[in-house]
């Protein structure tokens, strides 16, 4: 053990520990506690792994608990979302360069957890380099989740084989589910579109970092990164106005989908 002391955030304790090219993080988050190792062979870091806990464990004290006395046994989609609620917000937003994501079925495309970076600053949470708060794009919502950003449905002109358009029904969560089912770096014939907002497709295929595959799009002044884990897709934007990068959301986007996959989510 070479510290112990109570975090200024959350009042409680906190403890590190090292050994020869590693050591923990231990964090006390009210009804539970929260432990984590690194390891310096593979490039992790005591600074990264003590920020991360510490997050989680403020997170987890000011989120809502299910009472133990709730009837049924199963788990309510409400829970649900509060328990994917933190990767939203710990792994994607408070990492910088990213100013809107949610986490969804691979196999459907129904949200699970999603976020702005407006409504996590407006919780109270950190600001970090290079995010700055600004308005959402829609005040819809899909799947029960409370947040301006989803995956949408409704009309919109696109274009035929003939070079005509025609007013068509968009399903955001089915036609991004679809893209990522294909051989990866397909390429969407009417663009990626997520939140009613659409992006040309840039580049796609298995990223080298998360071996996932891994879509990128652009728009004015912005674009998005989505990755397909085994069960999950973790979609991601970034703005240039608020001084995001694509490398930098690519990377944040591919941090958290390698963990997904190694856990085989």
């Amino acid at each position: 053990m070479i510290r112990t002391f109570v975090d200024e955030t959350t009042a409680h304790a906190v403890i590190y520990g090292k050994y020869p090219k590693g050591g923990s993080c231990v964090a006390s988050a009210g009804k539970v506690i929260l432990i984590a190792t690194f390891n310096e062979a593979k490039d992790q870091t005591a600074a990264a792994c003590n920020e991360t806990i510490q997050l989680m464990a403020k997170y987890l004290l000011d989120s809502p608990w299910p009472s133990s006395s709730s009837s049924g046994g199963g788990v309510s989609d409400a829970v649900a979302r509060i328990s994917w609620l933190p990767f939203c917000e710990q792994m994607l937003l408070n990492k910088g360069n990213v100013k809107e994501c949610l986490i969804c079925s691979k196999k459907d495309g129904v949200v699970f957890a999603s976020a702005t970076f407006e409504e996590y600053e407006a919780k109270g949470s950190p600001k970090v380099t290079g995010t700055s708060s600004s308005s959402s794009s829609s005040d819809s919502s899909s799947g029960g989740i409370s947040s301006k950003f989803a995956l949408q449905q409704y009309q919109a002109e696109l274009m035929q084989e003939d070079g005509t358009e025609k007013l068509s029904a968009i399903h955001e969560n089915a036609a991004l589910s679809s893209l990522l089912a294909k051989q990866p770096g397909a390429r969407p014939s009417g663009g990626i579109r997520i939140n009613q907002v659409k992006y040309q497709f840039i580049r796609g295929g298995i990223d080298d970092d998360s071996k996932c595959n891994t879509i990128q799009g652009k728009k004015v002044k912005g674009g998005c990164v989505v990755a397909a884990c085994e069960s999950l897709i973790v979609v991601a934007t970034f703005d240039e106005r608020e001084n995001h990068t694509s490398a930098g959301c690519a990377t944040v986007v591919a941090d958290l989908a390698k963990y997904l996959k190694a856990t085989g989510l």
